[in-house]
């Protein structure tokens, strides 16, 4: 008792926010063979199992699109997966492990790969994922038990259903009010029409499962989107996701909402960024990426358009209620730079490429600051001779807990 009283004044005395789940988000496991460690400083890369399907040109393709990892406590990679298969942490396909994917009727998702830890076990994992094909729509889940296969893991219950849906991959997965269970959310739309009206459907997952959903009717039609991106601020307040726009320069391509953490409802839709600002002659803008300051404060939207030889930019702005578009500045014209993700170092990485090259990753280096004192940089780490693939890995990161409770799913934790 007397020890554990000290660990707590020493805590707080240093102004530390213990959290033992802070390093499970430490490895990145991209789409294209290469991983980041970031345990290490400067991040070192390492080489997945992770490779494109060669029996499909379009496996190819989405296949490098998706891809998440998990480690332990310690910073220790646990596992991997790209939605079709799951890598243990000696990159050998864990027992059970084949998803079942690898056919040409049914193709990953783009952004649609989440693990995180089971609520009330220490063992167990959700693995998270959607297909997209004429037969398997949907979103669905398996489940790792880390306590098999002498800690390797094996995959204890396989592809089952959450949801069959035919727009899949807007998916996101934020912690509850009650800092030990979670939302998984993801936008659908209820028929196979593009210009359908989406709904939210946030699930509750906690130690005796998956609940039924919250499910929020928001009057939203996107249109056609490449490329389907739902991500939360770090405290889990709001949700900000794109939609490519072909209509109007004065459509929103970015819209955030309001998230209760209690309750699971979202509402209170606001536009974040036009189409006329990108750019007013280009025949359609489309996103790239999104990420939120550690501080929930800016937003860092990452576009393109279609006119020939025209750069990219990284546009950031002000995440406060009611913010006009105009507060939107861009901060970095660049070709090829694709996906925007916060690390466990509190930077910003993209995907920077030229052609069809992708060995680079640029980085916001100060996200928290206003404007180009964030201070962007194109190529911070090289991973050549391996390459990333088109997307940063889906990495599930811990709210920071200004209770000092810990929650994890590790055993020896302060209360």
């Amino acid at each position: 008792m007397i020890v554990r009283l000290l660990i707590i004044v020493t805590v707080a005395t240093l102004g530390i926010i213990p959290n033992s789940k802070a390093q499970i988000e430490n490895n990145w496991v991209f789409g294209k063979y290469a991983g980041i460690d970031f345990e290490q400083s400067p991040p070192q890369t390492f080489t997945s199992n992770i490779f494109k399907y060669t029996g499909s040109t379009s496996n190819d393709t989405v296949s490098s699109y998706a891809s998440s990892s998990i480690s332990d406590c310690q910073g220790n990679l646990l596992f991997y997966t790209n939605g079709c298969r799951i890598w243990d942490s000696t990159h050998q396909v864990m027992n059970n492990g084949n998803l079942g994917c690898y056919n040409p009727n049914n193709l990953i998702e783009p952004l649609s790969t989440y693990i995180i830890p089971k609520p009330g076990s220490n063992n167990k994992y959700y693995v998270f994922y959607s297909w997209g094909s004429s037969n398997s729509d949907g979103f669905y889940y398996s489940i790792v038990d880390m306590s098999q296969a002498n800690g390797k893991g094996s995959v204890k219950q396989k592809n089952q259903l959450i949801k069959q849906s035919t727009s899949t991959s807007y998916l996101t997965v934020v912690e509850h009010q009650n800092n030990k269970d979670y939302w998984l959310v993801f936008l659908t739309s209820p028929s196979n029409s593009p210009n359908s009206n989406y709904r939210f459907y946030a699930y509750p997952l906690t130690q005796n499962g998956i609940g039924l959903p919250v499910i929020s009717h928001v009057n939203l039609y996107l249109g056609i989107t490449t490329k389907r991106i739902l991500k939360s601020t770090p405290n889990g307040q709001h949700l900000i996701l794109n939609a490519r726009s072909q209509i109007g320069f004065n459509t929103f391509i970015t819209l955030r909402y309001d998230f209760d953490k209690n309750t699971g409802n979202i509402n209170n839709k606001q536009g974040i960024l036009k189409r006329g600002q990108v750019h007013p002659s280009a025949a359609y803008v489309k996103h790239r990426g999104i990420a939120v300051s550690p501080n929930n404060q800016l937003i860092y939207l990452n576009t393109t358009y279609a006119l020939p030889g025209q750069e990219d930019q990284i546009y950031q702005v002000k995440n406060i209620e009611n913010a006009p578009h105009q507060t939107a500045l861009e901060i970095r014209k660049m070709y090829g730079n694709l996906d925007l993700q916060v690390a466990p170092n509190n930077k910003i990485y993209f995907i920077y490429h030229s052609g069809i090259t992708q060995y680079h990753l640029g980085a916001i280096q100060n996200p928290n600051i206003r404007g180009t004192g964030c201070n962007v940089q194109d190529s911070v780490i090289n991973v050549a001779p391996l390459k990333t693939g088109e997307s940063l890995p889906r990495i599930y990161r811990p709210t920071p807990d200004i209770n000092f409770k810990v929650k994890s799913t590790c055993k020896d934790t302060i209360e």
